[in-house]
């Protein structure tokens, strides 16, 4: 397989929260606040990829405590 870029742009409050889940990010695609150029089947992978980060970060924090 090729190497397939995406670019999402975004602001800082909205990319922060989107990692401190005040917002999903579909939402926040879906308000227009993250644009995509890029091709969206791997805008979709990019997403796995992310609900997976945030899936082990979760077990981090909770297996802390």
């Amino acid at each position: 397989e090729g190497l397939s870029v995406v670019h999402f742009f975004l602001t800082k409050t909205t990319m922060k929260n989107v990692i401190t889940r005040k917002i999903q990010a579909a939402d926040a695609f879906m308000r227009g606040l993250i644009k995509i150029r890029g091709d969206i089947a791997d805008t979709i992978c990019a997403k796995n990829l992310l609900s997976l980060f945030f899936r082990y970060m979760d077990y981090i924090a909770y297996d802390s405590d």
